[in-house]
This record gives structure tokens, C-alpha cells and sequence, in this order.
């Protein structure tokens, strides 16, 4: 979005926000494949286990359903740079540049900001409430008691243990703890949508004043993963 001459200053800040916005997409993209990689295994491992081996894990049953939420919380940001979400289409393919840009900014500032203002003021008090919910019995994690005869590694437990584990966890025996984590990334989400769905504002508002300028900028950067 960098044009020669007097559009430079214009163009330069927004040029930043998207190449910004891209290169987080990008990373955020290959940590959902990952994670979809890792999901695909786990089921293969958990319907070999169940129909050959005759048993099964709670814990791991639970991680799959962490990893899709993951897939999916995390997936939204970048579905929504790629502009891959699932329309509606009525009209909107019939009108002409400045037309399709006045109903985005109409949709991301009447609809898509204040639903990601409520995700992220909920999501942040659901996430501290798990955090802080009181067991009054639990197993006391101890991943490293094989090297208990180190100090360092009963802190490192002890730590593990009253941080990233502390909090709600799941009521099945056997089940994941630090449900808190996954719950995190429901406000976590929102911020990035936020982050993302101000690009797109910004974009569109510059494709209602200037559409000819921006569809050929759009033209010049390329946006494959």
C-alpha cells in the first residue's frame, strides 16, 4: 500500500498494519497446522487404542478437544485476513468496489468489534475464574519425581504444580488440570480478531475514498501463505 510522491505518507502506516497483520497470520497459520497435525495423530492413536488394544485415556481424549478448540480460537484471526469466512452472499458479489467496502466497514463496526469487545471482556473473566476455582482434592503433579534428589526439579514441580496447573480441571479421573490455559485463549482470540478486524476496517475505509489506488496496491502484494 506505499505509493510514490505525495500518497507515500498516507499509505506507509497502513502498508506497516498489514504487513504486521500478515506475518502474524502467518505464524499463527503454521501453529494450527501443527496443532491439526497433532489432533490427527492423537485420534488415529485413540481409535487404534479403543477398537484394537481395548483401552483408552481420558487425558488425551481431553487434549483432542483442547487442540480443536486451539484450532480453532486461534484460526479465526487468520481466516479473517485470508477473507475465507463463510458469507451470505445475497448482493454483495453484484456491487461495484466502493459498494462491497461500505457493507464491510458497516459489518466490522456495527457487528464484528462489539461481538470481539464482548468475546474478550467475557473470555478474560471465564479464564480468571478458572484460574482462581479452589480444589479441595487433587493429585499433586510431580513430572520430575524420578529426579527428586535435585532440588531444582522439586521447584520446578512445585511451580508447575501452583501455576500453570493451578485452578479448574477436569472432573473425570484422569483428566487434563490447568484448564485455565485453554480458557485463555478465548480472550487471547478476541485480541487478535480485534487486531485483525481493525486492519480490515482501516482497509476498507481507504477502498470507499480511493478504490482504484487500492485495488492495485492489493494487486502487488502478494497474500499466500
Amino acid at each position: 500500500l506505499t505509493h510514490k510522491g505525495s500518497d507515500q505518507p498516507r499509505y506507509s502506516l497502513i502498508a506497516l498494519l498489514e504487513n504486521a497483520a500478515h506475518q502474524i497470520s502467518r505464524i499463527i497459520w503454521l501453529i494450527c497446522a501443527l496443532a491439526l497435525l497433532l489432533l490427527i495423530l492423537l485420534t488415529t492413536e485413540q481409535v487404534l487404542a479403543r477398537y484394537f488394544f481395548k483401552s483408552s485415556s481420558i487425558g488425551l481424549q481431553e487434549l483432542e478437544w483442547h487442540l480443536f478448540g486451539f484450532i480453532f480460537l486461534m484460526g479465526a484471526a487468520t481466516t479473517l485476513e485470508q477473507d475465507k469466512h463463510v458469507r451470505v452472499d445475497i448482493l454483495y458479489s453484484r456491487l461495484k468496489p466502493r459498494g462491497k467496502s461500505l457493507i464491510n466497514i458497516i459489518g466490522n463496526t456495527f457487528f464484528l468489534l462489539p461481538t470481539v469487545g464482548v468475546i474478550i471482556y467475557f473470555g478474560i473473566e471465564d479464564a480468571m475464574q478458572a484460574r482462581e476455582f479452589v480444589h479441595t482434592e487433587i493429585e499433586q503433579f510431580s513430572f520430575f519425581s524420578n529426579l527428586y534428589q535435585f532440588q531444582v526439579f522439586i521447584s520446578l514441580d512445585e511451580w508447575i504444580d501452583h501455576t500453570l496447573l493451578a485452578g479448574e480441571s477436569s472432573p473425570d479421573p484422569g483428566g487434563l488440570r490447568g484448564r485455565w490455559l485453554i480458557k485463555a485463549l478465548i480472550p487471547l482470540s478476541g485480541i487478535l480478531l480485534l487486531f485483525q478486524s481493525l486492519r480490515l476496517l482501516t482497509h476498507q475505509i481507504l477502498i470507499f475514498l480511493d478504490p482504484a489506488k487500492i485495488q492495485k496496491s492489493d494487486q502487488e502484494v502478494p497474500r499466500d501463505f
